[in-house]
């Protein structure tokens, strides 16, 4: 769409443009073909083309035809097979041994990771390579989770919103439950939000500012 003219002349021109379809994949195909060829596209990895194979003979039946394979030949497939080797740090997703684990691993890591590292190191020949390497990954963590679930019970418990200061978490319980037969217990009026301010050990038996009344 085009539009001509200026200020509040305004008006529009639909230009169309003859578009071939002819060659549109998928415009005349069956849905067995359209199948087939989602296929292959996923397959090829989103490709038009199949991923090419670099292995120099990969099959036994090229090594073997004809008068077998040349001196270049055999130097080109050993050479191939001497790349498919990995290092001992290799895959990195995979488990490995704990002699390599600070290898792709910065400085200031490598010195956290220390402690951890000489602990399971040492107890790798007790408990073996592999149960050494689980546990070297699960309980570091374990006792991350512990020290942050503790911190927060013991500021919970010691730093509890009292009279004394604005901070703190204000904690609540439940009533005690009254049966039948038991005397309700009479709430006076300062009761309420009393934060231990009755309870306190200190400045008891002093003056307000507001009266003369001596608080008890």
């Amino acid at each position: 769409i085009r539009l001509k003219g200026s200020g509040n002349n305004i008006t529009a021109s639909l230009i169309m443009e003859n578009t071939n379809l002819e060659n549109v994949p998928g415009r005349d195909e069956k849905p067995w073909e359209l199948e087939k060829r989602m296929e292959n596209h996923f397959r090829h990895a989103k490709s038009r083309y199949p991923a090419m194979n670099i292995e120099p003979m990969a099959y036994e039946r090229e090594r073997l035809t004809g008068k077998g394979m040349t001196a270049e030949d055999r130097a080109l497939r050993k050479q191939w097979l001497l790349d498919q080797r990995l290092a001992p740090h290799e895959p990195p997703n995979s488990v490995v041994a704990l002699e390599t684990m600070n290898l792709p691993v910065n400085p200031i890591k490598r010195a956290f990771r220390m402690p951890m590292d000489a602990t399971f190191r040492a107890l790798a020949p007790v408990l073996g390579q592999a149960n050494a390497t689980g546990l070297r990954g699960i309980v570091p963590n374990v006792l991350k989770v512990s020290a942050v679930i503790l911190g927060v019970f013991y500021y919970a418990k010691y730093s509890e919103h009292n009279w004394e200061s604005l901070r703190g978490w204000h904690v609540y319980s439940s009533k005690p439950r009254q049966l039948y037969g038991r005397e309700v217990p009479v709430r006076e009026h300062n009761d309420f939000a009393n934060q231990g301010f009755k309870e306190r050990n200190v400045l008891r038996g002093g003056k307000t500012s507001f009266n003369s009344q001596v608080v008890s």
